[in-house]
């Protein structure tokens, strides 16, 4: 009996947990970008090289990650629309225990967009349409490819060949590599939602993250054979 009784209390706790931490946007947030930080650092090969690349991880996951999931609150709020960050406890874990075998993935949770029970005040409809769920999907990747051609262009200057251009390419990368996959046109990603909204956006962003993410050494040769 004091055994289930214990079990009942764990349960119980960990349910607390749970419902506080959902309920609680910035926490939420907070244990997702700690969390994704600690997985994009993770080095397999030299556990204990791990320390030493949390800074740019961190850099990277709030520039790639953080921005964008905040780009969509921010967007679906400008319509008048209900937008929330609640993380997701399962993909957490499993997110975990993938990364100790050397596989990352990122399924920490997402900003959840709703409308209000009494409606969007001053919106012609309850529920977003077609072109403001697509506004508010390309809002993500659109902030990515955005910081990431900023950092393209500041590693390549002046700081080009220095530690500092080094963690701006990177954090240039990332995004890219951010925006790159949340444009594949399959649900639940931002691309399949741009895609059935209006695909020449679509092709745009997709191609641009493309040529964002080919080097310029490859372009230039393949640009000159065909003038």
């Amino acid at each position: 009996m004091p055994d289930r009784k214990n079990r009942l209390a764990s349960m119980s706790s960990f349910t607390s947990i749970n419902r506080l931490v959902e309920s609680n946007e910035l926490l939420s947030l907070i244990i997702a970008v700690a969390v994704t930080t600690i997985i994009f650092a993770y080095n397999w090969g030299a556990p204990l090289a791990t320390v030493d690349a949390i800074p740019s991880s961190f850099l990277a996951v709030v520039t790639a990650f953080l921005f964008h999931e905040l780009a969509h609150r921010f967007v679906a709020k400008r319509l008048h629309c209900s937008a929330v960050y609640k993380i997701w406890i399962p993909g957490i874990i499993f997110g975990l225990l993938m990364m100790l075998i050397g596989v990352k993935l990122i399924l920490v949770g997402a900003v959840v967009i709703s409308t209000y029970k009494f409606g969007r005040w001053g919106m012609k409809s309850k529920y977003p349409s077609m072109r403001e769920i697509g506004l508010i999907s390309v809002s993500g990747p659109l902030t990515n490819l955005i910081l990431a051609s900023a950092f393209k262009i500041i590693s390549e200057g002046a700081l080009l060949g220095t530690a500092l251009g080094a963690t701006f390419g990177y954090l240039a990368s990332i995004n890219l590599w951010i925006a790159f996959f949340n444009l594949v046109p399959v649900k639940p990603l931002d691309g399949s939602k741009i895609f059935f909204w209006n695909p020449l956006i679509w092709f745009f962003l997709i191609v641009a993250s493309l040529f964002l993410l080919i080097p310029s050494h490859i372009f230039g040769p393949l640009l000159a054979s065909l003038g």
